[in-house]
């Protein structure tokens, strides 16, 4: 396709988990220039975008938020920045609120000033939804959300800022709701992206072969990040303003069988121990999506197995130590 000289789409938080993998997806299909901001210094090398595509943009710096899309005009932003830790945020609310809501709250007035036309996609979390309960069935969009937790209740209040801001001003918002997403580059803070670090720097010899974890009985919606990404574009493209889509596999699995699944990819035998008491507060035993809404609407599903993607991410951690595969 050929670049058209106003089809610019911006991407913030381009320096975390999923801001990468949602950049290589817009730059194949090659009809968009793609920007992005981060917030500090430290990117992947084979980002497709040009240095001075890249802006540094604390979202809590309101002045800074408007020079960015000023500058740049977006027709699209896929607004990634935020907090996204969980668990950091029972012992840092405050940040963690500010950061999600104000920072949403700054890029939404900065687009009906300098870029009014401009679509919105704000990537919540299905964590507002809260517990589930014995025997209920996937979460479906028009469930009441109960946050939970300190990240939740923030993702849930920005929720409402960009529906109240469509409601008032016409701003053109969709709102996604992704259950969990795994897949190569996740973090030491979440689950796989744990295990795969531990599993590559054993195999390294840093560290004794064995794996201390918490809770593994818990079930969750697993769908890899390429996957989720490819949901994000096809609702840049074609979400309703002001509706909400979930993005989930509607498959409830078991955390232990990914912890097993990652530990049959490992080179050297692994011994795995648990720790309860690393449970969190009200942590759900069950967590599992209804993406029919999403799938009607673009016909997307998921393409990616599980073990895929664990073992994409396994082979991302050792290349990541030096070793390689």
């Amino acid at each position: 396709m050929t670049v058209q000289p106003d089809a610019r789409a911006l991407i913030t938080g381009l320096g975390g988990f999923v801001g990468p993998h949602l950049a290589r997806e817009l730059a194949a299909r090659g009809d968009q220039e793609l920007f992005g901001s981060v917030r500090g210094a430290g990117l992947p090398a084979d980002l497709p975008l040009l240095r001075e595509q890249i802006s540094i943009c604390d979202m809590l710096d309101r002045s800074a938020v408007e020079d960015l899309v000023a500058g740049i005009k977006p027709h699209c932003i896929y607004h990634l920045a935020g907090k996204s830790d969980l668990g950091a945020s029972w012992d840092e609310p405050e940040e963690t609120m500010q950061t999600n809501v104000l920072g949403a709250l700054n890029l939404i007035r900065a687009v009906l000033k300098h870029s009014p036309d401009c679509r919105l996609l704000f990537v919540s979390t299905a964590g507002v939804y809260g517990p589930m309960a014995a025997g209920e069935d996937p979460f479906r969009e028009h469930r009441p959300v109960a946050p939970p937790d300190p990240y939740s209740v923030s993702k849930a209040s920005a929720e409402l800022l960009c529906l109240q801001y469509f409601a008032s001003h016409g701003l053109q918002v969709v709102v996604a709701r992704p259950f969990n997403h795994i897949g190569p580059g996740q973090s030491a803070r979440f689950l796989v992206g744990r295990v795969v670090k531990l599993i590559a720097e054993i195999e390294s010899e840093v560290r004794p072969p064995v794996l201390t974890l918490g809770n593994l009985s818990a079930r969750r919606d697993f769908t890899d990040v390429r996957d989720v990404v490819r949901a994000y574009r096809a609702l840049m493209d074609k979400g309703t303003a002001g509706e909400v889509y979930n993005i989930s596999s509607g498959l409830d699995v078991e955390i232990r069988r990914i912890v097993d699944i990652a530990m049959e990819l490992s080179e050297v035998p692994i011994q795995l121990q648990s720790e309860e008491d690393r449970r969190r507060p009200l942590d759900s035993s069950r967590l599992v999506g209804d993406s029919s809404k999403l799938r009607r609407l673009v016909g997307w599903e998921p393409k990616i197995s599980i073990e895929q993607s664990i073992g994409d991410a396994l082979d991302h951690a050792r290349a990541s130590t030096g070793r390689g595969t």
